[in-house]
């Protein structure tokens, strides 16, 4: 089940002009699913490389037992989680940015139309840790690509060109980006006090 999950969601990736055709499927419920079940795998798979690495590279004892305890894979849950928060505050900009442009589509359309090849990404994303140095830059040419990927969902759906639909993408991502490191400083400086007590 979690394979052919894999195989339909990368033909996703592979051919982006297809994900329009899920337009009709739309609704949050799945891509809320969707989400939580990728985010989950990613942060499950994500717990278990940093495992074997910590079994295989000498590393402290201190960062050794942090990995292999509950907080650890707490940590490396708030992190997958975060980046979840991230997509769906760039979604939501995004979604504003194409309307401001005349966009046809409904954000339920949208939302589970970027969550079709988000999804499969994050988990891609964490099987590019399996892969010493390299894994990286390739995690990084994945995410470039979604971009294009993106662009041609929300150009495919809102009806507007790639320049616009590029666009579109890129202000969203960055204000969305911008909300997330507010959101995340304040946060940050609530907690703060009781992590260092």
């Amino acid at each position: 089940m979690l394979f052919n999950w894999i195989r339909a969601n990368f033909k996703l990736l592979r051919y982006p002009q297809d994900i329009i055709g899920k337009k009709d499927e739309a609704s949050l419920g799945k891509a809320a699913a969707l989400l939580l079940t990728s985010t989950i795998i990613s942060g499950i798979l994500t717990h278990l490389i940093e495992m074997i690495t910590v079994s295989v590279i000498p590393v402290s004892a201190k960062l050794s037992n942090l990995v292999f305890s509950i907080s650890g894979f707490a940590i490396t849950m708030g992190i997958t989680f975060a980046i979840l928060l991230l997509f769906v505050l760039s979604s939501i900009t995004i979604f504003a940015i194409a309307k401001l442009m005349h966009g046809k589509g409904t954000f339920t359309q949208q939302f589970y139309l970027t969550t079709l090849p988000f999804s499969i990404l994050l988990v891609l994303q964490t099987l590019t840790l399996v892969v010493p140095i390299v894994g990286g830059f390739l995690s990084l040419l994945l995410s470039f690509y979604f971009l294009h990927v993106l662009a041609t969902a929300i150009g495919d759906l809102h009806k507007l060109s790639m320049r616009h639909s590029y666009a579109t993408v890129f202000a969203g991502g960055i204000i969305g980006a911008m909300v997330w490191l507010f959101l995340f400083v304040t946060a940050l400086q609530a907690y703060l006090p009781f992590l260092v007590a």
